[in-house]
């Protein structure tokens, strides 16, 4: 097996490379934390539509019907354990708290890229450092692209 063993998650900067970074992978999960605002919540329900599974922390989980709680820990230690996923997108969770999650995944085959806004330097793959508006506006180009209903 191979390790990932570099400290520098690869910038996607632009919403066509999370596309195609997404698309790249057949099984895609999203880690959703607690420090979201209302355009994270809805890319997280379209992306959900779209097919992408969500864990939701307990935090978050009030903003959907249909989800319970989920520690995230637990989460990650589970998809390590079964490889049930290839590709994990963090969104929502604090810079300490993803690069806790992303060691909890690693070593392993799974790919992790973090859209919180926030460079992830342990991430495989992350935004660079986004203000609110740039965010906003990837996370909506991402959508659009993938083809989401509004």
């Amino acid at each position: 097996m191979m390790i990932n063993t570099t400290v520098s998650a690869i910038k996607v900067s632009n919403a066509k490379e999370v596309v195609e970074i997404l698309k790249k992978h057949k099984k895609v999960a999203l880690f959703l934390g607690p420090n979201v605002d209302e355009e994270t919540i809805e890319f997280a329900k379209k992306l959900k539509n779209l097919g992408i599974k969500l864990f939701v922390s307990c935090s978050s989980s009030k903003f959907f019907n249909d989800f319970a709680c989920t520690s995230l820990v637990k989460a990650a230690h589970e998809i390590k354990e079964k490889k049930e996923f290839d590709l994990i997108i963090f969104i929502g969770i604090k810079r300490f708290f993803s690069a806790k999650l992303i060691s909890i995944l690693k070593p392993s085959d799974i790919k992790t890229i973090d859209l919180s806004g926030k460079y992830q330097e342990h991430a495989d793959y992350s935004f660079p450092d986004l203000g609110k508006r740039e965010r906003k506006k990837m996370l909506e180009e991402i959508l659009k692209i993938m083809g989401a209903k509004a």
